[in-house]
């Protein structure tokens, strides 16, 4: 849904609802189409097994290749969005990264039957699906997509199959240079340096605290097996790796025999078994391969191990480390071990009404996660605590122990189990319908036992599973889970995630010094060899495909294509000052509900305290209930109660928007009158004098806050940019950006001093924004959900003032402040915006199809000559622009590359055919399924933006009629807007100092 954001329920539970989605709930009957004998060949596939998948209103069917050993499933049903993947057991050995690197060689390298360099991203540039990758696992590399139209189906079937099984990157050493590693020089006198896009890539994805102590876990789990090693590389290693290795890793796991098949949804089964056949597996005899990984003997003792990562010399080391006690688990069945434990640490580690919590929130523990890790041979559980010193690790693992021990004596108390197995199925119920990733998942289900030579039904039998969980409101079931795989449980470690200050300048010192021994080691004509190998690899990148390999791809027309706008029911009332808006859809039984309560009358210097209100509601005790209560009530009657901030913005303007702060939340009709009974209790009568657990909350935003900008900055760093000229993200950036961030830092700082203040500020914006004053409400449901929220809605009403506060007129320093923020880590993001109404252009259907010429621009420019693993180019709120590079080497050279867009659009030559690709790739969004709940959201954003039908239409129609040459007339208009010098940079501290000229202020990105 555009626009909206909706807070997200603990990722443990949001992983369980997701991989059980439409099991329990679905309205579909469907009878299979095929009538297919078990023991029968059909076109060399062998039918092994064949079942009702009842859960699943499918048939389920496992084939076996005869001749080349390829494994299928097939899960055949009535879903027109069909999925496909291929997946390999690649086991690795060492830290080269030899999986991912092959990967990304084997989608960009073209096959011997599409010879198109970086096929993967010019099949991109035409399709209607979004939804296809290559990914690489610890123990296997996974193909997947799915699509909705039978045609771009067939056609990525055979690209798929066709660069796996006949795949062209053995010709041309340089696909493995570009994607994997090269060297680096412009001149015999320069020094030597190191590039490539799984290089860049890892340095960003290794470089937050969180993805070390991942990487981590598994190392100290499974030391003696392939788990130990990096799949995706780490890059002190990558450069160790030749083209020879990764060849002959391709030529030992990438054959039939090692394959796992799956297809999926509305097919004729018999069709795609014929095609896959004939074209690709008839060629292959069958082999013995040996790719299962190799499993870990259990420890006689748990092991402990200190792992450090940089922080800047400048930070603080307090608070900066984090802690992971984890378990290796082995029990008969994986699916069900699964299933239990997402639920089990849920109820454990992520809800405040939990003893461990409570335990170890008066202990000095706030942030603590725990989750189920299960694609593995042998899976894990973790228990995290982040934002702690060291000296609290004994402490820690004491609680812990100490307080799981207490529970398996005392019992769980069955009211949180039964809330939280509550909320479980409500999410099930909205699930209702398949989505654009059911295909997938349910691929990735069955993976989780059929990768380990286990029935891949098993991975589909996740309802039955969830239903035994029910067994544990009478019996010691998650209790006895406890005992076994956590108290008598030696297979174990405890690691200790430290900050160590210089450490990024360790690391990069020890690598300039490796490069500047081996440069010094060579003769003079090694190094003229070196620039010329370089030279030689940027004339390659420039070098376009060859209309010949182009025409070798398979493509859609437009006239395949018939997008329309699908006009979603809203019937609109008014009830004195608010409006009630109805979606009647089939929701199954649920009610969902939206409040969209007016911000705009806060006060400017009390605009952050909305976004803390929002954080805060639900997690403080109220007049009635604990806050140690209030989980287990809303999880018994509702889905959960999200508080959120949203700024609406007129489209196509810079200055005019709404601030809402939405309350959501879904519930049966039978429980709506709880659920306004809870909201209206918690927006009523939350007690703020509560001093201990505001300063929690309060440290937990800040840390919530830097573990995000550790990890991955782009919103907040995109925000920041935009608010350089725009007042609307000047008011975003002090509501949820970098200005918040100084904003709670501040507060955590200064905590006792102004504790009374903040109380004062959260009582008077409470009371200015929960009125009924220009209140939006939405219900999406059917009659039985609409009548249950009329008859229940004065129970909130009744609670609402309807007070006329003064309206406020923001006004908002505008400046064109160029920030770099530095950070301990090896790569960049960079950032340029502007405002291109301010030079009189208007938004049109058009500028949609410029997103996708121009990404594609950057994707060759960035990524391909430059080594950074992307680089985007978005229209916001149909008023700005704005370029991004992520996880990019380059500075200088990356905001050349922005500049150059200009020139590219003023000698920008399709013809027609060509230019074709960017339009039906701008209808992608047009061809999205989606359930009726967010239908009913993205009506009211239609509906609060003033959005209506004619504005869609009018928008699909000008994507429709964009042609070449009107991309030629925004040349001039990002010239324009570029030369307002608007740029943020995060990342790397050396190089943002480097090119200090670029930036007005310089400043650490962690307080």
């Amino acid at each position: 849904m555009k626009g909206f954001s909706v807070k997200q329920k603990p990722i443990a539970l949001i992983l369980l609802v997701v991989l059980l989605s439409t099991f329990l709930f679905s309205n579909i009957s469907y009878a299979e189409t095929k009538n297919l004998r078990v023991g029968e060949t059909y076109f060399g596939f062998k039918l092994i097994e064949q079942k009702h998948l009842k859960e699943l209103d499918s048939v389920g069917r496992i084939f076996q290749h005869e001749k080349s050993g390829a494994r299928l499933l097939q899960i055949e049903n009535d879903d027109e969005n069909k999925a496909f993947s291929i997946s390999f057991r690649t086991p690795v050995e060492n830290n080269k990264g030899i999986p991912h690197i092959l990967e990304h060689v084997l989608l960009n390298g073209g096959s011997e039957k599409f010879p198109v360099r970086n096929l993967f991203f010019e099949i991109v540039k035409g399709t209607l699906t979004k939804n296809l990758n290559g990914l690489t696992y610890p123990d296997r590399t996974t193909y997947p997509f799915s699509s909705m139209n039978d045609k771009e189906f067939n056609d990525l079937l055979d690209v798929y199959l066709s660069v796996v099984f006949k795949p062209a990157f053995y010709k041309d050493e340089n696909f493995f240079k570009v994607d994997g590693w090269h060297y680096s020089i412009e001149d015999k006198n320069a020094p030597l340096q190191y590039n490539g896009v799984v290089y860049n890539e890892m340095k960003g994805a290794l470089s937050s605290p969180d993805s070390q102590l991942h990487y981590s876990i598994m190392q100290s789990l499974y030391p003696d097996t392939n788990y130990a090693y990096l799949s995706g590389g780490n890059p002190p290693d990558i450069p160790s790796l030749t083209f020879q290795e990764v060849k002959d890793f391709y030529d030992k796991y990438y054959h039939p025999s090692n394959s796992y098949i799956y297809l999926y949804g509305k097919i004729d089964i018999l069709e795609k078994l014929k095609f896959i056949n004939d074209n690709y597996l008839k060629d292959f005899d069958k082999e013995e391969i040996d790719s299962k990984p190799i499993v870990q003997k259990p420890f006689d003792k748990r092991k402990d191990i200190i792992v450090e990562y940089p922080i800047s010399t400048e930070d603080s080391a307090e608070g900066k480390s984090s802690i992971a006690l984890s378990f290796s688990i082995k029990d008969d069945s994986r699916i069900d071990t699964m299933t239990s434990f997402n639920v089990l640490t849920y109820i454990l580690f992520k809800n405040q009404a939990s003893p461990v919590v409570q335990e170890l929130n008066k202990a000095g523990f706030y942030n603590i996660s725990a989750q189920m890790s299960p694609n593995f041979l042998q899976p894990y559980v973790t228990i995290t605590a982040q934002n702690i010193n060291p000296n609290m690790k004994d402490d820690f693992v004491n609680i812990v122990f100490s307080s799981l021990k207490d529970v398996v004596e005392k019992g769980i108390n069955k009211d949180l189990i039964k809330s939280t197995l509550n909320v479980v199925e409500l999410d099930l119920r909205q699930q209702y319908s398949r989505n654009i990733n059911t295909g997938l998942m349910y691929g990735d289900l069955a993976m989780f036992s059929w990768l380990y030579d286990e029935d891949p039904f098993e991975g589909l039998n996740m309802a039955d599973s969830f239903r035994k969980l029910k067994i544990a409101l009478d019996k010691p079931y998650f209790e006895e889970l406890i005992q076994k795989h956590i108290l008598n449980n030696k297979h174990s470690s405890l690691i200790l995630l430290q900050p160590k200050k210089g450490l990024m300048e360790e690391k990069d010192a020890a690598a300039t010094e490796k490069l500047r021994e081996y440069k010094a080691s060579l003769s003079d004509k090694e190094i003229e060899d070196i620039v010329r190998e370089y030279k030689e690899l940027q004339e390659w990148n420039n070098t376009p495909n060859s209309e010949e390999a182009l025409d070798t791809m398979p493509a859609l027309s437009l006239k395949d294509l018939k997008p329309t706008i699908e006009e979603i029911p809203t019937i609109e009332s008014k009830d004195e000052d608010m409006i009630i808006l109805h979606h009647p859809l089939f929701t199954n039984g649920i009610g969902s509900i939206n409040l969209y309560f007016d911000a705009s009358y806060v006060k400017q210097e009390q605009i952050p305290y909305i976004n803390l209100l929002s954080e805060i509601l639900g997690k403080m005790s109220t007049e009635n209930y604990n806050y140690t209560e209030l989980p287990v009530q809303e999880a018994m009657y509702t889905g959960g109660i999200n508080y959120y901030p949203s700024v609406l913005t007129k489209k196509g303007n810079n200055t005019d928007y709404d601030p809402k702060l939405v309350v959501s939340s879904i519930a049966t009709d039978e429980n709506i009158g709880q659920m306004f009974k809870l909201i209206s209790e918690e927006i009523e009568k939350t007690k703020f004098d509560d001093k201990e657990r505001l300063k929690q909350l309060i440290s937990m935003s800040k840390f919530t806050i830097e573990n995000q900008l550790n990890s991955m900055p782009l919103n907040t760093a995109a925000i920041r940019n935009l608010s350089y000229f725009s007042p609307v993200f000047k008011y975003n950036d002090i509501l949820n950006g970098f200005s918040y961030y100084d904003f709670i830092s501040e507060l955590d700082l200064n905590y006792d001093s102004r504790y009374e203040e903040i109380v004062k500020n959260l009582e008077e914006v409470k009371d200015t924004i929960f009125n009924r004053n220009n209140l939006v409400i939405s219900i999406t449901g059917e009659n039985a959900e609409y009548k249950a929220f009329k008859e229940n809605l004065p129970t909130l009403l009744e609670i609402l003032e309807n007070k006329d506060y003064p309206s406020q007129k923001y006004e908002f320093k505008i400046e064109d402040t160029n920030e770099a923020f530095t950070s301990p880590i090896d790569i960049l993001y960079n950032f340029a915006a502007f405002d291109f109404t301010k030079s009189g252009y208007k938004y049109s259907g058009s500028m949609k199809v410029l997103n996708n010429v121009i990404s594609d621009y950057l994707f060759n420019e960035i990524r391909v000559k430059g080594g950074a693993y992307g680089a985007m180019f978005n229209i916001v709120n149909e008023s700005n622009i704005i370029f991004m590079s992520y996880r990019d080497p380059k500075l200088k050279e990356t905001y050349n590359a922005y500049n150059s867009t200009v020139g590219f659009l003023r000698n920008f030559d399709l013809d027609e055919k060509a230019f074709e690709k960017f339009i039906i790739s701008s209808l992608a969004e047009y061809y999205v399924p989606v359930s009726s709940i967010q239908k009913g959201n993205e009506a009211d954003y239609y509906y609060l933006m003033g959005i209506k039908t004619e504005d869609l239409n009018r928008e699909l129609k000008e994507i429709l009629n964009t042609k070449p040459q009107d991309m030629k007339k925004f040349a001039e208009m990002i010239e324009k807007g570029l030369k307002d010098n608007n740029i943020v940079t995060v990342g790397n501290e050396k190089v943002i100092k480097d090119n200090k000229g670029f930036f007005n202020s310089i400043k650490n990105l962690i307080k």
